[in-house]
């Protein structure tokens, strides 16, 4: 059950990484926003240049209740610059190219900026799929070796000493075929 799981959350995690790899080659022409406001909750995503602005603010006065999020497209932007011009005594915390930003622009709205280059999400939905395939070629590379008379430890051939492997020493433990009686 746990290897469904496993493989299933690797698919997963490979669909999204090929979804923010689409996301940054467009992002290089065209720049895309999407606004979701609810009640006094808001949120927008910008991709723009290889970099993704996530912001998000509460307890904002109701201007407009948006029912479906409001999308739109554009030229591409500097999206450093656009956070550079915020109020410097928000505080910032800069990581990798990423930065945090808790943002108070009243004293009873609070918000959050985070810019990062998409590289980043990029990569890390990239490592459950890559640590799959590692596990899928060692498997099978084991399989290969035990159908083909191989010692499961070096790939030392077995044919002549099946019950244990000259080269490294190891019990072959079933990993080699017995040899036919002539």
């Amino acid at each position: 059950m746990s290897k469904r799981i496993l493989k299933l959350l690797a698919g997963l995690s490979l669909v999204f990484s090929l979804a923010i790899g689409l996301l940054f080659i467009r992002s290089i022409a065209v720049r895309d926003s999407v606004h979701v406001s609810f009640q006094t909750t808001e949120w927008w995503a910008t991709a723009s240049r290889g970099k993704v602005l996530l912001q998000w603010a509460r307890n904002v006065p109701t201007r407009r209740i948006a029912k479906v999020p409001a999308w739109s497209s554009g030229r591409p932007n500097n999206l450093d610059g656009l956070v550079s011009n915020l109020d410097p005594s928000w505080r910032q915390i800069s990581i990798l190219g990423d930065r945090f930003i808790l943002a108070r622009s009243r004293p009873s709205i609070v918000g959050y900026v985070w810019l990062l280059p998409l590289w980043q999400p990029f990569v890390l939905t990239l490592a459950l799929p890559a640590m799959r395939v590692r596990g899928w070629v060692r498997e099978r590379r084991e399989r290969l070796r035990t159908s083909a008379s191989l010692c499961r430890a070096c790939g030392y051939d077995l044919r002549a000493t099946p019950e244990r492997c000259p080269e490294c020493g190891k019990v072959a433990g079933g990993a080699a075929a017995p040899i036919s009686a002539r």
